[in-house]
């Protein structure tokens, strides 16, 4: 009575309150009435906890589609608005005028792709299907040439960027465009976070059984409040002055999907006035 009672009061709460059974219904005591509370009890509370992952889920999913609209309307609205005015005052704009819209136009025109695609990427590989292509890669000449990347874009900034690469470092086994990317990342990340003057740092180098990378900047810090929310699609890091919210906020939630799928994590240290630097390992190659 007292189990059929408690199966009761679990229906009556939609499933989703915990409803406490009298007894120890113990599942080894040979008793099926003990068995089947324990079914009962184990089954209740696997069913709450699914049912709270799915509301999760979906504060998550609306939470997303408005901040994808967000961010999809700002640099639609602007463009479209840049556009009308070239047709509807095409003849009163000067030559100068003229190209300055149609500049603005294009900037916020590479934002909307540059979002559209991010959204794209980061979509396949919530879904895992990104297809891997695994292959030896020596991590010290990669850093370079993605260094080299970004060397004229730290020129304009005034921010020296700064290879540590360590000689005859292990091969690791990984997906070099997915790797190229994480690291494209993270060092346009910490370009748009350190002010002129100051520092970016990739260094390479051996860490036990693999490889350790880390991308160090000198920029403005990262607050104690916003570290567990860095990784969240989306969230942009407002206490730094430097291009707060320049980007679209995925960058460094892409960075973790990748290192996932090589069986690694990203991990942050930051320092409010000082600088942040993010680091990961990889293991090395098996002979």
């Amino acid at each position: 009575r007292a189990l059929a009672a408690a199966m009761d009061a679990f229906q009556r709460s939609n499933f989703t309150e915990r409803v406490p059974l009298k007894g120890r219904y113990d599942p080894d005591s040979g008793n099926e009435i003990d068995r089947l509370g324990t079914t009962f009890r184990d089954m209740a509370d696997r069913m709450i906890e699914q049912v709270e992952r799915l509301t999760e889920a979906d504060r998550l999913r609306r939470e997303l589609v408005a901040n994808v609209s967000h961010d999809l309307r700002t640099p639609l609205t602007t463009l479209q608005g840049y556009l009308q005015t070239l047709i509807l005052k095409e003849d009163r704009l000067s030559a100068e005028r003229k190209s300055q819209y149609l500049r603005t136009a294009a900037r916020h025109s590479e934002r909307l792709s540059k979002l559209v695609s991010e959204l794209f990427e980061l979509a396949k590989l919530d879904a895992y299907k990104i297809e891997m292509h695994r292959e030896p890669c020596a991590l010290g000449e990669l850093a370079q040439d993605v260094v080299q990347k970004f060397q004229l874009t730290a020129e304009q900034r005034d921010v020296r960027l700064e290879p540590s690469l360590i000689e005859d470092l292990p091969f690791v086994e990984v997906d070099v465009s997915l790797i190229e990317r994480a690291l494209e990342n993270l060092i346009d990340n910490a370009l748009r976070h350190t002010g002129p003057g100051g520092r970016v740092t990739v260094s390479v180098e051996r860490h036990d059984d693999g490889v350790l990378v880390c991308v160090a900047d000198t920029g403005c810090g990262i607050s104690p409040q916003d570290l567990p929310y860095l990784f969240d699609r989306f969230y942009r890091v407002q206490n730094g002055e430097h291009e707060p919210s320049s980007g679209a906020g995925l960058g460094l939630a892409i960075t973790k999907k990748i290192l996932e799928l090589h069986g690694s994590t990203v991990e942050v240290r930051s320092q409010q006035g000082e600088g942040t630097a993010f680091s990961f390992r990889l293991g090395e190659l098996a002979a």
